[in-house]
């Protein structure tokens, strides 16, 4: 049996189609079937590990209501940045009421952290010791978040003891965006 010049041209065709279909439509479906099996096996590694994760906590809900009770908490200490005025003047109140005389306040530049930030105060206060401590208690007892990172305290020589010039900076920390108007 001899093959016409047609028929040859017609096998040449099927054989051509037949390996477009491959290169053009089989290949990349595999390649695609490829991908979403590497994909699915990632996803099915990463549900184990919130499998694992989950049995160590059991009661996830409980914890996350519990973390979220505590940061309420500790939002309630943080005053917003308009409160900083009031939180010195109630300092300075409780220096008055202690009989000390507060000679100098002056805010440094705020540090900005992770959820909140700190605005250094320094404070220079002269009088009676008695009155300091009884100050450094009612401080820390302030119902805000304070620190004191330095004081110095210097006895003055006016003629009657106990009296003291302290030098210190007290911390205190507030919500806000870093950026804002200080």
């Amino acid at each position: 049996m001899r093959f016409s010049i047609r028929e040859a041209l017609y096998l040449v065709v099927l054989l051509a189609v037949a390996g477009g279909t491959w290169h053009f439509g089989i290949t990349p479906v595999r390649a695609n079937i490829a991908a979403y099996r590497e994909d699915t096996a990632i996803r099915e590694g990463t549900l184990a590990e919130l499998d694992k994760a989950k049995a160590r906590y059991p009661d996830f809900d409980a914890e996350i209501r519990r973390l979220e009770t505590a940061m309420g908490t500790f939002s309630e200490k943080l005053p917003e940045r308009k409160e900083t005025a009031d939180i010195i003047r109630g300092i300075t109140e409780i220096a008055t009421a202690n009989q000390l005389t507060v000679t100098t306040v002056k805010p440094a530049a705020q540090l900005a952290a992770a959820g909140y930030i700190e605005l250094p105060i320094r404070l220079e206060i002269e009088g009676d010791f008695d009155g300091f401590y009884n100050l450094i208690r009612q401080i820390e007892n302030l119902p805000r978040i304070t620190r004191m990172p330095a004081m110095t305290l210097e006895r003055l020589n006016r003629g009657s003891d106990g009296v003291v010039s302290a030098k210190l900076t007290l911390s205190i920390f507030f919500e806000g965006d870093p950026d804002a108007d200080a």
